[in-house]
């Protein structure tokens, strides 16, 4: 069997790929820096991005979250660090992790609290991201 170098941004597709099949129900994960430019979608494995999940990871959307968290840190209890959003056939969770943004979507019945006790899990596999600010151009 030949060996496939994988390039850094594959590992870290395939590595959250791979914990978001940790959470029934978790559909995609998008990782946009502060400003919400899309920087990866990721689907779990065997799993695809869907054209309906595409429409909604719009760059409005994935602008709104940083927003959101930086309005939400003003009301004096501290820096926001993940906020939850339900809809009529989703939810998602976002989790800042500067100058990172990620973007959990999910069924309604996926299990929230399983999520927000993965935070770490994922801010792991985004540390070379996170720590040393690689180039966009990496991702």
């Amino acid at each position: 069997a030949r060996h496939v170098k994988m390039d850094a941004k594959t590992e870290l597709i395939n590595a959250l790929s791979l914990q978001m099949k940790r959470v029934d129900g978790l559909l995609a994960l998008a990782v946009t820096d502060n400003d919400g430019v899309l920087m990866m979608k990721v689907a779990p494995p065997g799993e695809t991005v869907t054209e309906e999940i595409d429409a909604i990871f719009t760059n409005s959307f994935l602008a709104t979250a940083a927003m959101s968290a930086e309005q939400a840190s003003k009301v004096g209890m501290g820096k926001t660090t993940s906020c939850v959003v339900s809809f009529e056939k989703y939810q998602v969770v976002y989790i800042m992790a500067s100058p990172l943004v990620m973007h959990l979507l999910g069924k309604t019945e996926m299990n929230t609290g399983l999520v927000l006790s993965m935070v770490q899990d994922f801010k792991k596999i985004l540390a070379p991201v996170i720590d040393m600010k690689l180039p966009q151009s990496l991702m």
